[in-house]
């Protein structure tokens, strides 16, 4: 700024000094005129330097004001992707909070469904134990009945086989005194007077007569047959 109002003095003071010298000018006016000349030309690099810094701190301010616009720019648009990145975060926590009560809810219900399966399975399993046990409950009595019924029909059997071998004796005795009846009679017509001949032989029919009563009745089980 000093060097701006400089400038236009010294321009003034030379002008005055080439108005005003005469044709033969001293020696002290040229010196005088020289030392003007270098302070207007010192004051003319003055200026220009002084210009050059303005510019160059204009720039050097320029460049700032657009460094500090970008860098305001970019925290704008940090803002903003914190923003969004915020949101986005919220947003799949929130989604992973909700898949995760979704799966929990799905665990739960294949849980309590698959707990319910094995108590029905578990109870059909028992309910089919019970039958197969009343069954088998059912069948053993069922052999014990038969193996009772088959040891009375075997005694039944022995005894109708005891009682036929019986009466096959009785029949071939019954036979033999028919055919010994001649002999019989003659000896009871030879023992007319005791009669002892005729007293053994209804002794005899007397025994038959009872054996042949005991084979009609079928022997009774034994005790303990029917347990």
């Amino acid at each position: 700024m000093r060097s701006r109002r400089i400038l236009p003095l010294l321009a003034l003071a030379l002008a005055v000094l080439h108005a005003g010298a005469p044709a033969q000018t001293t020696d002290r006016d040229r010196t005088a005129l020289r030392r003007a000349q270098a302070a207007l030309q010192q004051a003319q690099q003055a200026r220009e330097a002084a210009e050059a810094e303005a510019r160059s701190q204009g720039t050097a301010r320029s460049e700032a004001e657009a460094r500090l616009t970008r860098q305001q720019a970019e925290q704008a648009g940090l803002r903003r992707a914190l923003a969004e990145a915020r949101a986005a975060l919220a947003a799949a926590q929130a989604t992973h909070a909700t898949a995760l009560d979704a799966e929990r809810q799905r665990q739960a219900q294949a849980e309590a469904a698959r707990t319910a399966d094995e108590a029905a399975r578990t109870q059909a399993w028992r309910g089919q134990l019970a039958d197969s046990e009343r069954l088998a409950e059912e069948r053993r009595l069922a052999n014990a009945a038969l193996v009772q019924q088959l040891a009375q029909r075997s005694a039944a059997l022995a005894d109708a086989e005891r009682r036929i071998d019986a009466l096959h004796g009785l029949g071939g005795e019954l036979l033999q005194r028919y055919r010994d009846k001649g002999r019989l009679e003659q000896a009871l017509q030879n023992e007319p007077v005791f009669g002892l001949v005729a007293v053994r032989q209804e002794d005899r029919i007397t025994r038959l007569q009872e054996q042949l009563d005991q084979l009609r009745q079928p022997t009774p089980p034994a005790a303990g047959a029917g347990q």
